[in-house]
């Protein structure tokens, strides 16, 4: 070691895998050498990344291993970068700026701020190319982003057939973005927008082994952000692995306009993508849109962001769900948002059951023609698995609202043994009544049903359609987003209001729950009082949705005894000539 450029002692090592060693870094040449006595992982990980390159087998652990078969270094050795060093200590794409620490834990990183920065940035020039024809996006819960890098891997821990296709997809030198994805509030020319989808991009990387057994692969994460950058509105929450293909979405521009910010550094145009269709009745200069509404109504769903990503894992898991609920709990609405959530570009179509709603309707069957002669055609059902059939690459959802208002086992027929997530292919097709042809659903194809659980007209549904299906349930959101939602609606002096129409809703559902006769199924849900608009009087706006609305349903859950009825509505309203009543 050069007297010039001394340095303290690192180390680096895992009683797990097997090694501990000591090195020494040298900032006037960026090198680092591993001390004698060293003890280096034995089992080999083939895809190590080495100068940017990727090798089946290090050359410089074989020759170390020839010399020292028990894997202990009986001299110095000196190499080109940290992460070389590191990598061939621990026997695995790894990070040598954060991996090699100091006796009180302070990386090489931390300790040489400068020498590090420009290590990073050669580092970053050798493995960014100039065209990026795609990459992919991993994701990561955002207390959970120190493994992966620590580890110099990536594991996709579910079993998502359609996701586990995308992991075999990513091969050697492919370039990776670890994230994660939450809604923020975007500060942009002295606006503010609220409950905007962003992206933290925390790491970039490179892979340097496939998928193993256990949907493992090997990363070598070239550039790590101390501060997480973070794109907005365009992304894909609830989705694990999302590839960005550069001409994938090239006429709208999204996915060039990723992968520039992302590996070129271009600033995201804030003002193009909250002017853009999909985003522009919420976020963007104008609430008119004339080239198209957005597919997804922009009403805030006021559902905490970890169950929405719940619903979102279990559509994604068993790719039929059901959404029960009280009437008004925005079961709709939050059908759309989860197809959303799969792709931007998802296709959806909605049907609607009923008890006139036949098999013949939903999958197939003999129905006159034109020329008066009895044909076969081919239902909603049909229908729409061919559509998705044609776009393999993109999630079809089929929507079936009120789910329980037809007899769902009659109308699905023989298609109820294929809906199973595991039995989306071909070996487990069947044919149809009427039909020759082996019939069976995509993998890209997801169905999402509603029910209201307040009619009493309705049958229970039997034990093997519940099964092939996850049942999510809905519940009123009073809370303090739904709130903070009517606020924005309001005007600011009547804003006192709020609290008080909160509590008598409250009291309201309490008195419903506590009724023998009806119970939590028969709760107001908040979708009642969302208003799309803003208000002009907020309690007469209340007052009339409580006559209106509110009263009728009333007199329908306690039809022999209008007088409780009467006393429940008389509760709810709010008198005109006070700021702050009391019930």
């Amino acid at each position: 070691m050069d007297a010039t450029d001394e340095s303290p002692l690192f180390y680096l090592k895992s009683d797990t895998l097997g090694y501990n060693a000591t090195g020494i870094y040298h900032p006037n040449t960026g090198e680092f050498t591993v001390l004698k006595g060293s003890q280096i992982r034995q089992d080999e990980m083939p895809g190590l990344s080495r100068d940017g390159k990727r090798v089946s087998l290090p050359q410089e652990r074989k020759k170390l291993f020839d010399e020292f078969p028990n894997g202990i270094l009986l001299r110095d050795f000196r190499y080109k970068k940290p992460s070389t060093a590191a990598q061939i200590v621990a026997g695995r794409s790894i990070s040598g700026l954060d991996a090699w620490k100091d006796q009180a834990g302070k990386t090489l990183k931390e300790i040489f701020p400068r020498e590090a920065q420009a290590y990073a940035e050669a580092e970053e020039a050798t493995r960014i190319p100039e065209t990026i024809p795609y990459c992919w996006l991993l994701a990561v819960k955002e207390s959970q982003w120190q493994a992966p890098i620590e580890q110099g891997n990536w594991q996709y821990g579910s079993n998502v057939e359609q996701q586990l296709q995308k992991l075999r997809n990513i091969q050697p030198d492919d370039l990776v973005v670890l994230h994660w994805t939450k809604n923020s509030t975007l500060t942009h020319n002295d606006q503010t927008f609220p409950n905007v989808s962003t992206i933290y991009i925390k790491a970039l990387g490179s892979v340097t082994q496939s998928a193993n057994a256990q949907n493992n692969i090997e990363v070598d994460w070239f550039k790590i952000y101390d501060t997480p950058r973070e794109w907005y509105f365009y992304s894909l929450p609830g989705a694990l692995i999302w590839k960005i293909d550069y001409n994938h979405h090239k006429e709208k521009a999204y996915h060039p306009k990723l992968i520039d910010f992302i590996f070129h550094d271009t600033p995201q145009d804030i003002d193009w993508f909250r002017n853009q269709p999909f985003w522009q009745s919420r976020y963007g200069d104008s609430l008119e849109t004339e080239e198209e509404s957005p597919a997804v109504e922009q009403i805030t769903l006021f559902l905490p962001e970890e169950e929405f990503a719940m619903f979102v894992r279990r559509l994604q898991e068993k790719k039929s769900i059901i959404l029960k609920g009280p009437p008004g709990t925005g079961k709709t609405l939050i059908t759309k948002h989860l197809a959303h959530a799969l792709s931007p570009d998802v296709q959806c179509e909605t049907v609607q059951f009923h008890q006139n709603f036949s098999y013949e309707d939903f999958v197939q069957g003999l129905r006159v023609n034109e020329e008066q002669k009895l044909a076969l055609r081919r239902g909603k059902m049909l229908t729409f698995i061919d559509r998705a059939n044609k776009l393999p690459e993109i999630p079809h959802v089929l929507i079936i609202d009120e789910i329980n208002r037809g007899n769902p086992s009659s109308i699905f027929g023989e298609m109820l043994s294929i809906i199973e997530h595991t039995k989306r292919s071909l070996q487990h097709a069947i044919t149809l009544a009427y039909s020759t042809e082996p019939t069976y659903l995509p993998a890209n194809l997801y169905l999402i049903g509603t029910m209201n659980l307040a009619d009493h007209s309705i049958a229970p549904l039997d034990f093997a359609f519940r099964r092939r299906f996850a049942f999510l349930e809905l519940k009123p959101l009073f809370n303090e987003t739904w709130q903070a939602y009517l606020k924005e609606k309001s005007k600011p002096e009547e804003h006192a209001l709020i609290n008080e129409i909160q509590t008598r809703l409250e009291n309201l559902n309490l008195a419903i729950a506590e009724d023998t006769d009806l119970g939590k199924n028969f709760l107001i849900g908040h979708s009642f009082f969302t208003p799309n608009n803003p208000i002009d009087s907020l309690h007469q706006w209340f007052n009339d949705i409580v006559e209106s609305e509110l009263k009728p349903l009333l007199e329908e859950y306690w039809p022999h005894n209008i007088a409780k009825a009467t006393e429940q509505t008389n509760k709810l309203s709010i008198s005109v000539d006070v700021d702050s009543p009391t019930p």
